[in-house]
């Protein structure tokens, strides 16, 4: 028992970041007793087993080291089924895997933090969940509560880092307190000191290739996004660019993929701009009475999608510039629907495409975004 409690009562002494007197004093014993207790030289009195165990939220077996070996196993067990999850889009099954192994764990960071990630994940938007709004605002608390309770515990740098970024941008957006999230913001290390930045010094040859290739398909996605964003969002606060102008500032962002990327090889951005046309461009163009280019754009933006939905689940490119640079076209999303339908059913809930109702052209592009379910 010694031995076994000695390791296990150290690792929870840590993982809570207190010092043997602040141990001391949360079981009202000597200094010098708890340092025996982890030396293997002495064990507590019974007595104190479950005041200890209750104190760290866990059983008395886990505190004795009991079937240590079995624990570690189902830990990695809950991580590989929210994994899982997570990569095949069933968002909800993660919340669910991620509670479970919290009763389990309850001091686990690495579950903590899954939790965070799917609840965060659940009111996105861009994941397709129909209830996303409700989600957002069902779980923004217990989001904050996870990301503070894992900074304030958690000693793994880059598990602080995704958490911190999450919490940040859980502050500014769904709290509005800009400054507590800047705040946050501030501490992230600057972006020339980053691994990516600086790992090219130590690669040569195809390595290297290989690097600058998805250093440059990052920068356009980047740029390509910062983009979008100012065409949709503008300042947060009025519009900043108008019908006309959103317009051609999508030209800009396929002018800047048609500049690094082969044509076939758009890989997401088949679906990124497929979403773009129907979310923007096209209510822009219906607004401006401009309905024949509408219809062109709509049949554009219906080709982009049938590309996305022909490449496989990981796929290569193959421009010169970025050759050898691997995409994934899975998404994360808690909705039963496929992309197209949700594409397809956001469309039809904006009045503004009534306009082009009883239009052979635009009855085929509905056909078309159904045939790929």
């Amino acid at each position: 028992m010694n031995i076994s409690f000695s390791e296990v009562f150290k690792k929870f002494r840590r993982e809570r970041e207190l010092t043997q007197e602040q141990a001391a004093e949360a079981f009202s014993v000597s200094t010098q007793a708890v340092s025996r207790w982890e030396n293997g030289q002495t064990s507590p009195d019974i007595t104190l087993l479950p005041i200890i165990a209750e104190y760290f939220g866990v059983s008395i077996e886990t505190l004795l080291g009991v079937d240590s070996e079995k624990r570690k196993a189902l830990h990695e067990q809950y991580m590989n089924d929210f994994e899982t999850a997570i990569k095949s889009g069933r968002v909800n099954d993660c919340i669910e895997i991620a509670r479970a192994g919290l009763k389990e764990f309850p001091h686990s960071y690495e579950l903590m933090n899954a939790l965070m990630e799917a609840l965060f994940k659940s009111g996105e938007k861009s994941a397709g969940n129909p209830d996303w709004e409700e989600n957002r605002e069902k779980h923004k608390q217990e989001i904050g509560s996870l990301g503070e309770k894992i900074l304030a515990g958690c000693t793994d740098d880059d598990l602080r880092l995704r958490v911190k970024i999450r919490l940040a941008n859980l502050y500014c957006n769904d709290f509005n307190d800009l400054e507590k999230g800047r705040k946050i913001l501030e501490t992230l290390p600057p972006i020339e000191s980053c691994y990516e930045e600086n790992i090219q010094s130590a690669l040569r040859g195809d390595e290297l290739l290989d690097h600058y290739g998805r250093r440059i398909c990052s920068s356009v996605g980047c740029l390509q996004y910062y983009i979008q964003a100012m065409m949709i969002e503008g300042t947060g606060i009025d519009p900043v660019y108008t019908a006309e102008e959103r317009i051609r500032l999508m030209k800009v962002i396929e002018d800047i993929q048609a500049l690094v990327f082969d044509e076939g090889d758009n890989g997401l951005f088949n679906l990124t701009v497929s979403e773009r046309y129907f979310e923007t461009v096209i209510p822009d163009l219906i607004s401006l009475d401009r309905l024949d280019e509408a219809l062109a754009y709509s049949e554009k933006a219906c080709d982009y999608l049938e590309n996305y939905y022909e490449l496989p689940e990981w796929y290569t490119y193959t421009t010169p510039l970025v050759r050898g640079s691997v995409g994934q076209t899975i998404w994360h999303t808690a909705d039963s629907r496929s992309r197209a339908q949700i594409i397809l059913d956001d469309m039809l809930s904006k009045e503004c495409y009534s306009a082009l109702n009883g239009n052979e052209r635009f009855a085929k592009v509905k056909e078309r975004i159904n045939s790929l379910d």
